[in-house]
């Protein structure tokens, strides 16, 4: 990569550096995570060469530190840690622009009517499951010993792959050791905690098959030309009002035209995202 634009703060660049490292340097045989690594730093090449997008770092620079105090503040209401790094502010912004820009996930493709009909039966099964649980007072006595050996293999499993993913990230950030200990620690303790207190990751899980029946998709077409732009628009611009508790329409017009390589301005993407 060539010298940093002029148009480009230095610790946005810095943090871009950080990020496309680590999808560059990304080592894996599946051609299609190598495919998509490729992709993830072609889309954070063009947004950091693009002039157009620097009314998007102009407006992160102004407001630097405003997306981790709401961050911040979201893990406070969870209840997590407070120790928990949260890692760069630029990073995560590129991540999610690249996110967002992959298309419509395959679960916002569902109709309201598909939304209600599987939402609801997701919750119907997690309560059937529990309900199945609590005959055999798995509660009060744990699982029978055939549950046991592939339940602490699946917490151990994902506990090494949560740990071994985001250490990795985190260390290509800069983070201190001290601080990866906290979050390995954490995650272990996450990983096996989900697997093992049933009954509240089950209400979890019935609980948000419950909600999602009853929501819309963000977009009402989704097989129509335009509707990945669409769901581009009103997630970036959902995500902005989140972090930066603004809606940002202006930067989102910028980072639609250089994505989609197409004319949008303000006054549309206010249209389309209200």
């Amino acid at each position: 990569m060539e010298s940093k634009p002029e148009w480009v703060p230095v610790w946005i660049w810095n943090e871009y550096l950080s990020e496309r490292s680590f999808w560059a340097d990304s080592t894996n045989d599946d051609a299609d995570d190598m495919q998509y690594s490729a992709l993830i730093v072609e889309r954070f090449d063009a947004l950091i060469r693009d002039r157009g997008c620097q009314c998007l770092w102009r407006a992160m620079d102004s407001r630097r530190g405003k997306l981790k105090e709401n961050l911040r503040s979201y893990f406070d209401r969870k209840g997590w840690r407070p120790d928990i790094p949260i890692g760069g502010e630029a990073e995560r912004v590129l991540s999610h622009i690249a996110e967002a820009a992959e298309g419509i996930p395959k679960h916002e493709r569902f109709s309201a009517a598909e939304r209600r009909e599987s939402g609801l039966r997701i919750a119907k099964l997690a309560n059937d499951l529990l309900t199945a649980l609590e005959k055999i007072d798995f509660i009060e006595h744990g699982l029978p010993r055939t549950f046991n050996e592939l339940h602490q293999r699946a917490a151990a499993h994902i506990a090494i792959e949560l740990c071994r993913v985001n250490v990795e990230r985190l260390s290509s950030q800069g983070v201190t050791a001290d601080a990866l200990e906290v979050i390995q620690e954490w995650m272990e303790v996450s990983a096996l905690a989900s697997l093992s207190d049933y009954p509240t990751a089950l209400r979890a899980i019935a609980d948000g098959g419950q909600e999602w029946a009853a929501t819309t998709p963000p977009v009402p077409r989704v097989h129509s030309d335009g509707a990945a732009r669409l769901y581009f628009i009103r997630e970036m611009t959902s995500y902005f009002r989140e972090y930066y508790n603004t809606p940002l329409r202006e930067q989102v017009a910028a980072l639609t035209r250089c994505i989609f390589k197409c004319e949008m301005d303000t006054p549309t993407v206010a249209k389309l995202a209200p």
